[in-house]
């Protein structure tokens, strides 16, 4: 028997050997340079990936938007009660006026003794000992409020890690901010608001963030820094069927998600929540900038899930995708680089691709992306400006256009297809790969899907002359609320 193995294993190494491969570079016969921009990185707030991830904001539902009710919000008292109070903006003169036009709710209060209002974040805010953490609150008293009020960080027995007392309620609305130094650790802390007096309080902007964020965009240190070591060449925002939205009213409207964070408007996620736009439009730019990262932008092209707007109504998606332009790029002299400049960056961003859609196809969204990239080009014919089409069927192959094409699929699927692009025809459109990722028949994520998208890869940078640019997705997934199978970033 122990011949037998011998044997056996002297035929293996035999069989290995005569299968030996041989590799032969010929340096003096260079082919195309590879694509400088090949390999960036593409975000969209899907799985709480902002909300819950990227956005170092510990508090849900901070502005109280998120529903009628007291959604993530545990309140309790001997007597008295808390409603989530909707101002009547056709009658200012009511006695409860909103913080402001576009941040219509607010809690209001009715003490009669002892009460406390808590928040734990999303599952639990990991608070650290040593550091700082920024607090606010927006408060009001609309008849009057006479007790006691503080916030404090508690951990799950109760344990104060830091605390502060609450001064100052008039009978207008007033921010208290403050800093928290946290005395103790703890991953599972809730914010809590705590109150003994008699009276009616109004709080709307609960805000609880760490100090220690990272890059001028402020974004949560660790995953700041790890999308720092992927060395992205590009950063392609925010979506993914987010820019598309349910229906029209549900998309991605940029001029919603810049200026102060209580003026900007929350809205519902394709993927089942409502977001904050804390990093919005400018934040995004911003973080392009600190990755050292080409931004892209896809904007909505009259499409959504349910709806496609008529191309004769097409006007002001036109004019959104201009501003935008003008918001990244222009002078501090144009209205929108004005706006950009009021928000803290007076140089221009240099914003150079645009991508007019997401997973689009059909008539009218061929007819729509030519009324609009047509209107970018005439007015910045710098941009590099990026089609969908999703049916293999575009019509008119813009020449100025790169194409996107998305890929999801399993391991056997991506290996067979690494030779995909080999023999692509030459000189015509240039190909980005928004979206690619081993997405079945691979666990959770194993080696074999790596696998499977590293053979991938190979043949986008053997054709990197057709293929500019790719981008994996979804980058990030907070793993309680995980809405797609396969992420990069857990």
């Amino acid at each position: 028997m122990k011949k037998c193995i011998i044997s056996c294993l002297a035929m293996v190494a035999m069989s290995a050997a005569a299968q030996k491969a041989t590799v032969t570079i010929d340096v003096n016969k260079p082919t195309h340079k590879v694509s400088p921009t090949l390999f960036g990185i593409f975000l969209e707030d899907i799985n709480l990936s902002v909300d819950g991830g990227l956005y170092p904001e510990l508090v849900r539902n901070r502005s109280f938007e998120d529903a009628d009710s007291l959604c993530f919000w545990q309140y309790s008292a001997a007597k008295g009660n808390a409603v989530v109070a909707k101002a009547d903006l056709g009658n200012m003169k009511k006695p409860m006026p909103p913080l402001n036009h576009n941040n219509r709710k607010f809690l209001s209060v009715t003490a009669d003794g002892s009460f406390s209002l808590a928040n734990n974040g999303f599952w639990g805010m990991n608070i650290v000992q040593g550091e700082k953490y920024d607090f606010s609150i927006a408060l009001r008293t609309p008849t009057s409020y006479k007790g006691s009020l503080k916030a404090k960080i508690v951990d799950s027995n109760n344990k104060v890690l830091a605390e502060m007392e609450l001064k100052s309620v008039t009978g207008e609305w007033k921010y208290t901010k403050a800093t928290l130094s946290a005395k103790g650790s703890a991953t599972d802390a809730r914010l809590v608001i705590e109150g003994n007096g008699k009276g009616e309080l109004c709080m709307d902007m609960i805000s609880l963030m760490p100090q220690k964020r990272w890059g001028k965009s402020g974004v949560r240190t660790d995953l700041g820094e790890a999308l720092k070591a992927l060395r992205p060449t590009f950063f392609r925002f925010l979506g993914g069927c987010w820019v598309e939205g349910e229906e029209i009213a549900q998309r991605y409207q940029w001029k919603n998600t810049i200026g102060p964070m209580d003026s900007r408007i929350p809205l519902w996620n394709i993927w089942g929540y409502n977001a904050t736009h804390g990093i919005g439009y400018h934040e995004y730019l911003q973080l392009a900038k600190d990755l050292g990262a080409e931004p892209l932008f896809c904007i909505n092209a009259g499409v959504s899930h349910k709806e496609v707007i008529p191309s004769d109504q097409i006007d002001q998606w036109i004019q959104d995708a201009l501003d935008a332009i003008e918001y990244a790029n222009g002078p501090v002299t144009s209205v929108w680089g004005a706006a950009r400049a009021r928000n803290g960056h007076p140089e221009p961003f240099n914003m150079k691709y645009i991508e007019v859609g997401n997973e689009n196809f059909g008539s009218v969204y061929f007819r729509n992306f030519e009324l609009i990239s047509n209107a970018i080009k005439a007015r910045y014919p710098e941009m590099q400006i990026i089609s969908n089409d999703w049916s293999g069927a575009h019509p008119t192959k813009p020449a100025h256009a790169m194409v996107d094409e998305h890929y999801y699929n399993n391991p056997d699927w991506f290996i067979l297809n690494a030779n995909k692009y080999d023999n692509r025809k030459r000189g015509e459109e240039q190909v980005f790969i928004g979206e690619y990722a081993v997405t079945s028949k691979c666990g959770k994520g194993n080696l074999r899907g790596a696998v499977g998208e590293a053979a991938f890869m190979t043949g986008l940078e053997r054709n990197s002359d057709v293929v500019a640019m790719a981008a994996y997705a979804p980058l990030f997934c907070n793993v309680k609320h995980q809405r797609w199978p396969i992420n990069l970033i857990n």
